[in-house]
């Protein structure tokens, strides 16, 4: 194993050699094909490390071949942030300052730096058509995996990640607990549910609008399967994003033969969907999860259905307690990062658990201050993205999903949101030969 993720370490260099798009683009197909368990050492991930590299060939481009920075507004959007939380952290009940003030870093280099170095290095049309191609595949790839582990009910393919680099499996991520809502959860190529389960509804919504400016069947193709993908690793919270994205769509996108025909293709698909669970026994245990999730606000009916998980109840607690937990220092919390620091000591928060949700992860490490800041983050992410568009309606649904997701799963995968976000900026690179 070992060999071989030198091997694709060694593919990736060649490929920045080549061109540097093609190592953003390899990079889109790494994250999401290789479980992020995968490492080159006991504190660097492989992740981390190709980011670093991709960084090195900026730094050569930028100062030693005089290549300007051309589209710096994510730019400085993200250097805002991370500095505005470093000045929040000195005003923090941080216990461990050091380990908060490299969480910050971390979280910038592992979540926004390949952000801006995608910004830097997408510059045409052709950069885009290669990202999104490689992209394509690498969905694709992931979805008919998802499929295939929810039929055997196994992943041996994220298995053998864990157990050659001697992953952690606690309560959050146990296995056993995959099977608590009566279904196995698949998780593709993720090391959990969880993982693929916030990656698929973001996706979804780009590859909607992907399919808005230029049909193609393949792309029709990709909306089905990561549609089905999304109700195998039977994550509710990415179901509801799916069921909101589509309503939200229908409701205020104004009206054309292509709506009507969206609608008519939604209906079959839904009815055929019902009949298949109504009447297909072995399904009985999807039926009960589906409906447990359209109607998430009912937990009456998810326990009756023997229905595991967080209750709505639990998560209107995740909402409000985080703001007792800083009652100290309502306005700055306890620092950045304080949430791993306290799951590495302690294996559950008695009522915020594992801090799951956006609301309990900003709220705890950064208070009321947090909450501005992350908002401002999401508002200049949508600003930043939609600025070459008057439609502004996809760039708006793209948030809503995001933010719906964060909502029940947090952010510990925000690296997709950023990649997506530059890929909706360049898109009017395409449109301009559509």
């Amino acid at each position: 194993m070992t060999f071989l993720i030198w091997i694709i370490i060694s593919v990736f260099v060649i490929a920045c050699l080549v061109k540097p798009i093609y190592g953003v683009a390899l990079f889109f197909a790494i994250r999401i094909l290789i479980p992020e368990c995968a490492r080159i050492s006991g504190s660097i991930s492989l992740n981390t490390f190709l980011i670093f590299v991709l960084f090195l060939f900026f730094v050569k481009d930028l100062f030693l071949n005089n290549r300007p920075f051309e589209d710096r507004s994510l730019l400085r959007n993200y250097l805002g942030f991370s500095f505005a939380s470093l000045i929040c952290l000195v005003f923090s009940n941080y216990t461990d300052i050091s380990y908060q003030f490299n969480s910050i870093v971390q979280f910038f280099i592992t979540n926004m730096l390949i952000g801006i170095l995608a910004a830097y290095y997408i510059k045409n049309q052709r950069d885009v058509k290669i990202v999104i191609t490689v992209l394509t595949y690498s969905v694709f790839i992931t979805c008919i995996w998802t499929v295939i582990a929810f039929s055997i009910k196994s992943n041996p393919y994220v298995d053998f990640f864990n157990v050659f680099f001697n992953y952690r499996q606690d309560k959050l991520f146990d296995e056993s607990n995959l099977m608590m809502r009566g279904l196995y959860a698949s998780s593709g190529t993720f090391v959990h549910a969880n993982g693929i389960g916030y990656f698929l509804p973001i996706t979804f919504a780009f590859y909607f609008f992907i399919l808005k400016i230029k049909y193609r069947q393949v792309y029709f193709i990709l909306l089905v399967l990561i549609s089905v993908s999304i109700f195998l690793c039977t994550k509710r919270s990415a179901i509801i994003a799916l069921i909101g994205f589509l309503v939200a769509f229908f409701v205020f996108s104004s009206y054309s033969i292509k709506k009507v025909k969206y609608i008519l293709i939604f209906l079959c698909a839904l009815v055929t969907f019902v009949l298949v669970v109504e009447f297909v026994p072995s399904l009985s245990n999807l039926k009960r999860f589906v409906e447990s999730s359209v109607f998430f606000w009912d937990d009456n009916l998810a326990s009756n259905y023997g229905i595991g998980g967080s209750t709505f109840s639990m998560r209107l607690m995740q909402i409000m307690y985080p703001f007792v937990e800083i009652k100290d220092n309502l306005f700055f919390g306890n620092g950045f990062g304080w949430t791993s620091l306290y799951l590495i000591n302690n294996p559950f928060h008695p009522i915020l658990f594992g801090f799951e949700t956006i609301i309990a992860q900003v709220v705890v490490t950064m208070g009321i201050s947090g909450v501005f800041l992350w908002t401002w983050m999401f508002w200049m992410s949508y600003k930043y993205c939609s600025r070459y568009d008057d439609q502004k309606l996809y760039y708006k649904l793209f948030l809503y999903t995001q933010l719906t997701i964060a909502v029940a799963t947090g952010l510990s995968y925000f690296i997709f949101f950023s990649l997506y976000t530059v890929l909706l900026s360049k898109i009017y690179l395409l449109k301009l030969n559509k």
